[in-house]
């Protein structure tokens, strides 16, 4: 994890508008990135970059595992596909697609699932007439579970690491 320390003031003394700093006055407080939940106006543009990085890797990742449909099983849809490939594909896009912000692990499983749809309407046009019902279908037949856990395992895993490496602090 990439450590960034920034410093926040506490008394009001400390900073004004305009002014000068005088460090004889502050007190600081250090902090990293991970302490978003404490300093939440503070991080809010990186609490949606890194959204918007999951769900870039998610649509990644959803259009791969349909892209690679055709040449590893030889199906178009790769839900038609014989054995496990579809499920230990979602499971492990989404792993890939939470790593980048575990705790966001819930925009990977959104982003696999738009990915997928996105890959079908762009690269299979007879299939634009089935969307709305592919959509409908992937919600009910919980086509977005294999992924959701695989993104819910990184989250707790990466979790539980955070937890002990601040214990050991």
């Amino acid at each position: 994890m990439i450590t960034v320390t920034v410093a926040h003031y506490v008394t009001n003394q400390c900073m004004l508008k305009d002014e000068a700093l005088d460090v004889g006055k502050c007190e600081f407080i250090s902090t990293t990135i991970a302490d978003t939940d404490r300093y939440p106006a503070m991080n809010a543009k990186l609490i949606f970059q890194k959204i918007g990085w999951v769900l870039l890797a998610g649509l990644a990742c959803g259009a791969i595992v349909w892209g690679l449909s055709v040449p590893l099983t030889g199906m178009r849809e790769p839900f038609d596909s014989p054995g496990y490939y579809y499920m230990a594909a979602m499971f492990i896009a989404g792993i890939l697609a939470t790593l980048p912000a575990p705790r966001y692990w819930w925009a990977a499983v959104v982003g696999i699932f738009l990915g997928e749809r996105i890959y079908a309407f762009v690269m299979l046009p007879e299939t634009r007439d089935w969307l709305l019902f592919g959509i409908y279908m992937g919600l009910l037949t919980l086509t977005w579970l294999p992924p959701a856990l695989g993104g819910l395992i990184v989250y707790i895993v990466n979790r539980l690491r955070t937890r002990r490496s601040r214990g050991r602090a």
